[in-house]
């Protein structure tokens, strides 16, 4: 049956130590390359340990001529052990330290065809065992109890060990069994090829001259279907001749669904069928969801109870139905290929709904933060709306905040029930009852300015006992429109332990749920917390009053500002006489809207610079002002929501996580966009103090922070937030549009590290200008690490021609003074890892790591070591892949070989790699039974991905003799041989990548 020159026996080997067993869990023969000199064997591993007793598994292989395998086969069938038949057959055994035999229960079945897959034919010779369970008997015969455990830990590492199919549908374990492929060769590579053209739609067969030389005539079927009908039923044949490939054509002029390929061999009066493979081509993608199942009928203890409770005759029939199962529901949804778009359509609709995900904490995937998507979720729907109805059992101070953070004109109300036990922070703590509610009142009354204003309604079920579990949220609208969710979880612990699904309640269902809520309200006593109906002799400002001193912007009107210099110097001294808050935030108000506002602003500052009250004035202005009502300040001002651009972030940041070119980005576009929160007295006091005093500016920050840092709910909601956002971009609009290069000098030696952060990324965005010399300010920051750091991001940013040479300079100083080799390396690795061109890797290496080589800093071997021990591994994969010319990001692939080739040390470390990736990936191409496309397509990738490296690598050493060359050469010829040998000869050129 065989016709490879070479066989090759594998054996999975079990042993129970302490009771000297050795049995074979399974073995089988199949066709091979070569011979081995003499058997391999591999060291016993731990299986587990059943029925108290510990049991290992090893393998042992040898490969032959094929006459002496088979004849060690039968041997092993007919009772011999296999020392004494390797023995017998001239086979070395000195490498066997145990012996084993094999127990067959009877005669060798005749060779039988089995599929593995839709697209593998094999034939078998199977001899069995008389029992699966017998593998784990002891010496007295007994079977453990956790057998069906050790069978399956069996089964797992045989399909790992010989990728087949064993944990599905390949139940051999405990066979020893003659394999043979035969429309592969003995290497894994098809014999048989089909292919589809896409165009005309004909269906070309070619079968290679390795399956048909020695065969008297081939014959083929080919049947072609389309929509579940069979229009292609064909029958060809032809005479082989040797060392020539058929090729079948069957024209067709249809589009093809599914295409069944059968060859089948003649020689003499024996017919063989050799392939038998089936090919699917998506057309459309089908989806068919169904349900079946017989009558069951239910008897539980709930039904019974039911059943017995006096019901009449129509409600226990009603109870009978309910209580039988038998369903039968099909769903099928068709996705089509546009150019067969009219001859599928959906069978369903695709019904829309407004169902929301929200991940747990940040998505890495998405870059979603679930809570800041659901506010984002929650102030769109609240936008507009009426009324909102909130029933959570677990309400309480985070909800709030929530709930303050939109839109403060629709009326909420908040059924809940404070006396259940939570821990709703996510935390081990637990709130008591009674507790819950204190927190609510508390933080309302510790709030005014965010709760006074807001038409808040909050009422609570007294008692410990669970009156409410489910979490609604209605939202009303103007138009008489409703909007009805359930929520997964509470409000006040959402996205923070759990992701949170909401759910769109349906009409019918929502008017069910709308008398529940009623029935639930008049079933039990509900206590109002706080109604904001009831709140009396509080003080509310009118929003609508937009200025904070009527009669001063009165009299502002009324002034001539034609002479803008005249208006000014009229208007700062009554400023500075009395309620000057107030008229700062009436004068901001009046430049906002006049058609000379640049004109006032330059004139305002000219005349304050000539007076040093001003700078006290409007940095106690800022500071005390800032949590103020409304117009003076931003307490109940109209825009609540978030900043389309986060500076804050930047004042609670390390110098690590700031200087990155990522914030480099973000600060250059930051001042294209200007935002007052309509408070404008506090926004032109923020631009005056940032033209007026780099120091105060700084300081007002500075005294910011702590609060900033300890705001732990949303900080956009809160004054201190707004006004540090609004000062931020004061100052960045001055430094990178007004070019006021105090506040770098400052900002970089200050003692805290944000701010030299923040210095340090203007120095960058600055370097991109021509008129900027950032060498002026190489002095300014004395932590090296931070200088390496900003110098670093200044490289990615790609500085202007002029200025990259002293970046790469003063790297070279700062690793020099650091003079640490492994943080210089590691830094080294993370750069070359990122996603930058290759030139400007090419160049960083080149100016950087060979100075420093140069300088006797750091030891050029040791780099050469230090890089290909941390970027091999991610060149073996499609790490941050992309396709195209050399001046775009290049994978790994590429990198190692570019730094080596400037570094120029000690490269045979690569090689030493590079053999070891060959050797496992060929050990596991071997050591696979399995011959589907799928699984050799998944084993030649490692080979694939090392085919790619050597190219690159010897591209750089292009006209270079070195052994390390000579060995590139060599081992590249065997991957190139292996991937050919195994069919990947066309395969493996797609994975190639274009300079």
């Amino acid at each position: 049956m065989f016709t490879s020159k070479y066989l090759i026996i594998r054996l999975f080997v079990l042993r129970c130590k302490k009771e000297k067993i050795y049995r074979i869990a399974y073995g089988a023969v199949t066709e091979f390359a070569n011979s081995m000199s003499e058997p391999a064997v591999r060291n016993f591993n731990t299986l587990g340990t059943y029925g108290g007793y510990k049991w290992d598994y090893a393998s042992i292989v040898m490969a032959e001529d094929a006459l002496r395998i088979q004849s060690v086969y039968d041997d092993l069938l007919a009772g011999m052990s296999l020392v004494d038949s390797f023995n017998k057959w001239g086979v070395l055994t000195k490498g066997l330290n145990f012996d084993v035999t094999y127990n067959p229960i009877g005669n060798t079945s005749a060779w039988q065809a089995e599929s593995l897959s839709e697209r593998q034919l094999i034939y078998c010779r199977v001899a069995k065992i008389q029992n699966l369970q017998e593998l784990f008997a002891s010496n007295k015969g007994e079977i453990p109890r956790d057998v069906d455990k050790a069978i399956y830990d069996l089964t797992t590492i045989l399909t790992d060990l010989t990728k087949l199919p064993f944990t599905k549908k390949y139940s051999h374990i405990g066979n020893l069994e003659l394999l043979y492929t035969p429309d592969r060769d003995e290497n894994g590579c098809p014999l048989v090829k089909s292919e589809l053209d896409k165009d005309t739609f004909a269906f070309i067969v070619t079968i290679r001259s390795g399956l048909t030389d020695g065969c008297d005539k081939v014959t083929v079927n080919v049947r072609l279907k389309s929509d579940g009908n069979t229009f292609v039923d064909l029958l060809q044949d032809a005479v082989p001749v040797a060392g020539q490939s058929c090729t079948f054509d069957f024209s067709n002029n249809t589009p093809v669904s599914v295409a069944a390929v059968k060859v089948w061999l003649t020689k003499g009066v024996e017919t063989k069928l050799v392939h038998d493979v089936t090919y699917y081509y998506i057309r459309s993608i089908v989806i068919n969801m169904s349900a079946m199942g017989g009558g069951i009928k239910v008897n539980t203890a709930w039904l019974d109870k039911l059943r017995n409770n006096n019901l009449s005759e129509k409600k226990k029939k009603e109870i009978d139905d309910v209580s039988m199962i038998e369903r039968h529901e099909t769903q099928v949804s068709v996705i089509g290929d546009k150019r067969f778009g009219n001859i599928r359509k959906h069978s369903l609709p695709v019904l829309k709904s407004n169902d929301m995900f929200f991940p747990k904490g940040w998505d890495k995937d998405t870059d979603v933060v679930g809570l800041v998507s659901f506010l984002e979720w929650f102030k769109k729907k609240t936008k507009g709306a009426k009324s909102v109805f909130l029933q959570d059992p677990y309400f309480e101070d985070v909800a709030l905040f929530f709930l303050a953070s939109s839109d403060i004109d629709c009326e909420y109300t908040i059924l809940t029930q404070t006396g259940l036990k939570t821990n709703p922070d996510g935390t081990d703590k637990i709130v008591e009852n009674g507790e819950r509610k204190s927190i609510i009142k508390r933080t309302i009354e510790r709030y005014p300015s965010l709760f006074v204003n807001m038409k808040l309604i909050v009422k609570d079920m007294p008692g410990t006992g669970a009156k409410l579990h489910d979490r609604y949220l209605i939202f009303w609208y103007d138009n008489e429109c409703v909007e009805a969710y359930t929520l997964s979880n509470s409000l006040q612990g959402a996205t923070q332990k759990q992701p949170l699904l909401i759910t769109q309640i349906g009409d019918g269902a929502f008017e069910l749920v709308s008398n529940h809520i009623k029935e639930t309200l008049d079933e039990y006593y509900v206590e109002t917390i706080y109604d904001y109906k009831q709140i009396e002799n509080v003080e509310i400002e009118s929003k609508s009053n937009e200025t904070a001193d009527q009669g001063f912007y009165d009299w502002l009107i009324t002034l001539d500002d034609s002479n803008v210099s005249k208006f000014v110097s009229k208007v700062l001294p009554d400023m500075l006489e009395w309620n000057t808050p107030a008229k700062i935030s009436s004068l901001g108000y009046y430049i906002a809207r006049s058609h000379k506002e640049y004109e006032l602003e330059e004139e305002i500052l000219r005349q304050m610079k000539s007076d040093s009250r001003w700078i006290a004035i409007l940095k106690d202005y800022i500071l005390e002002k800032h949590y103020a009502e409304y117009p003076i300040g931003f307490r109940n001002g109209k825009q609540r929501g978030f900043h389309h651009y986060d500076f804050s972030t930047i004042i609670l940041a390390e110098f690590d996580d700031i200087v990155t070119s990522g914030n480099c980005y973000f600060l250059e576009y930051a001042n294209s966009e200007s935002s007052s929160y309509g408070v404008w007295g506090q926004y032109f006091a923020c631009y005056f103090i940032a033209r007026l005093s780099v120091e105060d500016s700084i300081d007002i920050l500075k005294q910011f922070k702590p609060t900033l840092m300890s705001i732990a709910t949303d900080k956009s909601i809160e004054p201190i937030y707004k006004s540090a956002n609004m000062l931020m971009q004061a100052i960045i609009y001055n430094v990178m549009v007004e070019g006021n290069e105090e506040y770098i000098k400052a900002l970089l030696c200050d003692h805290e590290g944000w701010c030299r952060g923040l210095g340090a990324l203007f120095l960058i965005c600055k370097s991109q200008k021509e008129e900027f010399n950032p060498s002026v300010y190489q002095n300014m920051l004395s932590d090296t690490k931070e200088c390496v750091a900003l110098c670093n991001a200044a490289w990615s940013m790609k500085p202007k021609s002029s200025d990259i040479m002293f970046f790469y300079k003063w790297l070279v100083k700062s690793y020099t003074v650091i003079n640490d080799k492994n943080y210089l390396l590691n830094t080294l690795i993370d750069l070359m890892k990122e996603s930058h061109y290759l030139e400007d890797k090419k160049e960083y290496v080149s100016n950087v790591i060979n100075s420093l080589i140069n300088a006797g800093v750091v030891d050029k071997n040791f780099i050469s070591h230090g890089l290909i021990e941390g970027l091999y591994g991610g060149t073996m994969n499609l790490e941050s892949a992309r396709n195209g010319k050399s001046n775009i990001y290049f994978t790994l692939q590429y990198v190692l070989p570019t730094a080596l080739r400037i570094v120029d040390g000690d490269n045979s470390l690569l090689m030493d790699k590079a053999d070891k990736s060959y050797n496992i990936a060929v050990r596991e191409i071997n050591a696979n039974m399995n011959k589907s496309a799928d699984t050799m397509f998944a084993l030649s990738l490692p080979l694939i991905y090392l085919r790619n490296l050597l190219i690159a690598t010897l591209e750089q050493y292009k006209g270079i003799t070195s052994p390390f060359v000579t060995r590139g050469v060599s081992l590249l010829k065997d991957v190139d041989k292996q991937l050919d040998d195994i069919g990947m000869e066309d395969t493996k050129k797609q994975f190639e990548y274009s300079n």
